[in-house]
């Protein structure tokens, strides 16, 4: 499925906005002129007993094509001697409306044979005005354990991370390995998505002579949701939450079909079930920050107001960029935004501390 690619400022509410750059995570998507090259550094837990650093895993750039595209292959090319063996990480450019997260999900599930789950973003955020960064920018992954495996390619080598700097050829591939590194230490390497997603471009209320709830999508916002699905898969999420309002509930469709995965709707969220309990959104927030799976509320944008602050709130208070990150203004995302947080456990606090350590914001091209 590739979705029709939109053109020109993200809009806020149907009124073009303003570029605003964001900490910690690229704004992609519709508009935002950010790098166009993206990459993983795909990751598994340490074996204690041989190291405790975790493996990592290398993409062989040098040699003969194979007959299937090999990650990264053409945007990085071969050493300068010509040498067989020369190493760098899942990357490549994007293709024809693709996000940012998606080209980098493609080229780590290509070279893994299994999907390739984006984590904690590893390089510095892509400016969304100005010239575009050289470099491109890399999130963590995990390699998903369940779905079906296609063949790997046979140029992937999984090392110990500190291996890894030995072997990579390209000295600006350290960068997104010394950040990795430096999360192994800070403890938040290991995290799970949570993403606050507002509904599509809906028709619009003065327009509307009927319930409210009953407000569909227009045909752009119809468009949103369709190209929504391929860039929620980058994180997977696997616990869905919607308000019941029709522009919700049709938002989440193509993502949960794609997915094969079960909508929950909660009346709190949507916006007469919070003005009725306006603390039950920040109830059904709090928990899925709690749990152990990957997780997505779809909700509206007055009940946005009450769930940000709590977001801002959890950030890691030794990074002031990312509560920074956190809309604090109305209408704090725009139709169908997605505000990507990975959150991780706190060291050394109880199992139900934990702690927002990145923040994206995404749009669907």
């Amino acid at each position: 499925m590739t979705p029709p690619q939109s053109t020109g400022v993200p809009e806020r509410d149907g009124v073009p906005g303003e570029r605003a750059e964001h900490a910690m995570g690229p704004v992609t998507g519709a508009g935002a002129e950010t790098a166009r090259t993206a990459g993983c550094v795909c990751w598994r837990p340490a074996r204690e007993f041989i190291s405790p650093v975790p493996q990592v895993m290398l993409v062989r750039t040098g040699g003969e094509e194979p007959g299937r595209a090999r990650a990264g292959r053409a945007a990085r090319g071969r050493r300068a001697d010509g040498a067989g063996d020369a190493w760098t990480w899942p990357v490549g450019a994007t293709g024809a409306g693709e996000t940012l997260p998606e080209c980098a999900a493609r080229y780590g599930s290509e070279a893994a044979g299994r999907q390739a789950l984006l984590g904690v973003p590893l390089t510095a955020p892509a400016s969304s005005a100005g010239e575009q960064p050289a470099q491109p920018v890399f999130w963590a992954a995990r390699v998903a354990r369940t779905g079906r495996r296609a063949n790997a390619s046979d140029d992937v080598r999984w090392v110990d991370a500190v291996e890894a700097r030995d072997l990579l050829t390209d000295p600006h591939d350290l960068a997104p390995l010394d950040a990795l590194l430096a999360r192994v230490d800070e403890g938040t390497l290991d995290t799970r998505p949570v993403i606050v997603l507002r509904h599509a471009r809906a028709r619009p209320r003065d327009s509307w002579s009927r319930a409210d709830g009953d407000r569909p999508l227009v045909s752009a916002g119809r468009r949103q949701a369709l190209a929504l699905a391929p860039l929620l898969c980058c994180w997977r999420p696997e616990h869905l939450l919607c308000s019941p309002w029709r522009r919700c509930t049709e938002t989440l469709a193509p993502y949960a079909a794609a997915s094969d995965t079960r909508v929950r709707v909660k009346g709190g969220l949507s916006e007469d079930g919070h003005a009725r309990d306006p603390d039950k959104a920040a109830r059904h927030l709090l928990k899925v920050l709690g749990r152990d799976d990957g997780s997505l509320i779809c909700t509206h944008r007055k009940v946005l107001a009450d769930l940000l602050p709590i977001v801002a709130a959890l950030t890691d208070p030794q990074r002031p960029e990312l509560a920074a990150a956190v809309p604090a203004d109305d209408p704090y995302l725009a139709p169908a935004e997605a505000l990507v947080l990975q959150v991780a456990r706190i060291p050394g606090g109880g199992d139900d501390e934990v702690r927002v350590v990145s923040v994206e914001h995404h749009l669907p091209v």
